[in-house]
Formats: structure tokens, sequence, C-alpha cells
């Protein structure tokens, strides 16, 4: 018994220092495995600003339904607001359909075509990122010139009109 929990105990330890470089501890190229790694950097540093972005969203999205339907608003104000909240939702949605279709698996492709698909990769990617940038510089450039550093958005309010007996 007491060998057993020794050869169990240093499988574990050597099982424990495989290289974790990608998901799925694929062996890749060299070549393979930088373009893999500058893909996953992008991602990371544009995952980074999504709590950003989502916090811009939240109060823009806000300050908008805090205006009556009969529009106390300047249209102008409207619009620009609505142009930034598109920007930042092309930026995050981008990135979810992005990190929905990218695979990780790639083992199965040929080096070249491993290449191929992270070239592709990284490129949609740095465009993403781009989309995020601009989404934060413009719900930045909104937040400051509407004062809404401290807006707090009220949530949605619940319809309390209803009989909670009656069925629907």
């Amino acid at each position: 018994m007491k060998y057993l929990i020794i050869i169990i105990g240093f499988i574990f330890a050597i099982s424990c220092k495989q290289d974790k470089s990608t998901s799925n501890n694929l062996k890749l190229s060299k070549d393979v495995q930088l373009l893999y790694d500058s893909t996953m950097h992008i991602h990371d540093e544009a995952m980074k600003k999504m709590a950003t972005l989502e916090q811009y969203q939240r109060k823009i999205s806000g300050y908008l339904r805090s205006f009556p339907a009969n529009g106390d608003q300047p249209k102008e104000d409207g619009l620009e607001l609505r142009k930034a909240m598109s920007e930042m939702n092309k930026g995050e949605e981008g990135m979810y359909r992005w990190m929905r279709d990218f695979k990780t698996n790639i083992d199965s492709l040929n080096e070249n075509s491993q290449k191929n698909y992270l070239k592709t990769s990284r490129y949609e990617i740095q465009a993403i990122s781009d989309q995020i940038n601009a989404g934060l510089a413009m719900g930045s450039f909104c937040v400051k010139k509407y004062a809404l550093e401290n807006f707090n958005p009220k949530p949605a309010i619940a319809d309390t009109t209803k009989n909670k007996n009656e069925k629907p």
C-alpha cells in the first residue's frame, strides 16, 4: 500500500510539470505556438477592457432610459449616445462571437492549415480589439460629456400592476 501511494504521488508530480502553453496541451511547432500565443495575447488584452466597456454601456443605456418617451432629451444627444452604444455593442458582440467560434483543438490540421487558421483568427481578434477600443473611446467621451461618472442607473422596474393570482 505504501508503494502504491508513492507511485501515485510520483505520477501526479510528473503530470503537474507538463507544458500547459495551450489550453489542451497540443504539441505545436514553434511557429504555430508563436501564432497561437500572439493571438491569445491580443484576446487577453481586449478582454481586460470588457468590464469597462460594459460599465459604460450600463451608464449610457440607463441614462437614455431615464428620459421619458416624449423626448426631454435633445435629439442630437440621443443620437450621439445611441451611436456610442452601437459601437460598444459591436465590440462586445464581436468578442463573444470570436470566443464561441475560436477552435483550440487544431491538432487535426496540418501545420500549414494551423498557421492559416491562427493568422486569420489573429486578424479577426485584432479587428475586434480595435472595435472595442473605438467603443471605449466613444463611451468614455459620452460618460464625461454627460457627467455620468457617478450616474447609477436604476434597475428595470417590475410590473406590479398585475394581480399575482391572475393567470396570464
